[in-house]
């Protein structure tokens, strides 16, 4: 799955063309460094040195418990200014046993004090890093890049044959980090093959533009009369091999001018992997004469198209038949 630009988040595998970030959504592609005949810089070589010389590090299955609840805690609230932060195993396993999969933790400690730690699952030919926290006043250690080191040299000693470190989100200074150890590969999402992080186009920022159609989308739906907004929803796959509503994690959600069950309700996503717009539409939320949720009707699959114009006709279509039901 890794290979393939999937991470675990909780129980879960997912992928994503952007994450929600410094309060917006961004664009982000997966990373993994290439262990073979990997080369520390210099740079990296000295906090390794001045860090191991300094503080104690423990790498071992990971339990949970007080002292790194406590850290992580502290950590999200005051880093990355999260306002109710989970349980740490609920937010990693999601109620199952921690045993379910096979996580490790990098543990640093000054005088038994742990000050900093990361978290991650180890496969047979790599490992994939979760999540990481330090203490603030620690901050001139650099700890969070130096745990990210210690996963690295943990496949380095381990013979692994990468390490993925997860998601960069682009023009955000909070994953400068992960691009620092260097022989850096990205996800090429459309490709399905992992390139050399100098290869990165412009283009290769797949939200960018499936937010442009999007907006493309809405802009012509309000045209046309309906209430019309560009949303995200919380989708676990991908629309690479069929056009399904539950691969479109990006959608323009709208709704017709009309009332009762000749009401249209309307779904669009911008297909990247085809370069085609899908619709999606529902007559009536609801069946007839029925107005519980255990009676709702699931959108069904209208039609593909090549542009707007096209995307226009088949939503035109779908009113019409509509409106010449009306008695």
């Amino acid at each position: 799955m890794l290979r393939s630009g999937w991470f675990r988040t909780d129980r879960h595998v997912v992928t994503s063309f952007g994450r929600y970030v410094d309060n917006q959504w961004k664009p982000v592609v997966m990373l993994r460094v290439v262990v073979k005949d990997y080369k520390w810089k210099k740079s990296l070589r000295k906090i390794l040195r001045r860090n191991c010389s300094q503080f104690e590090v423990r790498i071992r299955p990971f339990v949970p418990r007080n002292e790194v609840e406590d850290l992580w805690q502290s950590f999200k609230r005051m880093i990355h200014k999260w306002n109710v932060v989970p349980n740490l195993a609920n937010h990693l396993f999601k109620g199952i046993d921690t045993s379910s999969f096979q996580t490790y933790e990098v543990g640093v400690y000054d005088r038994g004090k742990l000050i900093a730690f990361s978290l991650f699952d180890r496969g047979h030919t790599s490992i994939a890093s979760l999540e990481a926290a330090y203490d603030f006043g620690y901050r001139k250690f650099s700890l969070g890049l130096f745990t990210m080191l210690m996963e690295l040299q943990y496949c380095i000693e381990n013979e692994l044959d990468h390490y993925y470190p997860g998601f960069y989100a682009k023009n955000s200074s909070m994953f400068q980090y992960k691009l620092r150890p260097g022989n850096v590969e990205f996800y090429h999402y459309l490709q399905g093959t992992w390139r050399p992080w100098n290869e990165l186009k412009p283009e290769d920022w797949i939200l960018e533009g499936l937010f442009d159609n999007l907006k493309k989308v809405d802009f012509k739906l309000k045209e046309m009369g309906f209430q019309s907004a560009v949303k995200a929803f919380k989708k676990l796959n991908l629309p690479r091999y069929e056009f399904a509503l539950s691969n479109y994690e990006f959608l323009v959600v709208g709704e017709s001018e009309k009332e009762g069950l000749d009401k249209l309700f309307i779904q669009v996503a911008w297909d990247p992997y085809h370069n085609k717009f899908v619709l999606f539409a529902n007559r009536s939320l609801y069946a007839e004469n029925q107005t519980t949720s255990d009676s709702f009707v699931p959108f069904q699959l209208m039609g593909v198209y090549t542009d707007l114009s096209e995307l226009k006709s088949g939503i035109e279509n779908l009113r019409g038949k509509s409106t010449d039901s009306n008695p």
